[in-house]
């Protein structure tokens, strides 16, 4: 998996099956500095905005954020994960992150609201029925989600309410 830096898009993170987090240097493809932390088997990367800041979910039932000024170790941890998180987002303004997890009928299917400058868990949102695969937090504060079973969900930010588009309707239930 692979995310840009986009406060000064000179480097990119990478994250891999091999427990490893990358920091590239886009310009010339070269690695720039490596961390290994074991069983941190990446599953999801997601930048910050106009941060040298990433996002990374893993196997482990962990969510890390590395900085790119920092790459020793991750300057946060944040546990809680029943089933671990496949898709992340960072809200415009850097203030919040959502996640989505893998499950099946109904068990796991989380979308995950945290706070980041309290490193802290909002809430956890229920309603897909199989693995949530993609989430963005869009410019008016809501969550999109896509799920394995077809489906999207359309949540607000702060309300259990969840708007879901069915692939045998195709309209909003």
């Amino acid at each position: 998996m692979i995310a840009s830096v986009p406060a000064d898009r000179r480097h990119l993170f990478s994250g891999s099956r091999d427990a490893s987090v990358k920091l590239w240097d886009a310009a010339t493809m070269q690695l720039v500095a490596k961390t290994e932390i074991a069983r941190n088997l990446v599953t999801c990367i997601r930048c910050f905005h106009h941060e040298p800041l990433a996002l990374q979910g893993s196997e482990d039932l962990t969510l890390r954020l590395w900085d790119a000024r920092a790459m020793i170790k991750p300057t946060v941890t944040l546990g809680g994960y029943s089933y671990f998180p496949l898709c992340t987002d960072v809200s415009g303004d850097n203030h919040y992150a959502v996640t989505g997890s893998k499950g099946f009928n109904g068990s796991g299917c989380e979308i995950r609201i945290w706070d980041l400058r309290m490193n802290a868990q909002l809430r956890v949102l229920s309603g897909h029925q199989q693995d949530v695969t993609g989430c963005r937090i869009t410019n008016d504060g809501r969550i999109l989600t896509a799920c394995k079973d077809g489906t999207i969900g359309l949540w607000h930010f702060d309300s259990d309410e969840v708007r879901s588009l069915s692939p045998t309707t195709d309209a909003l239930l």
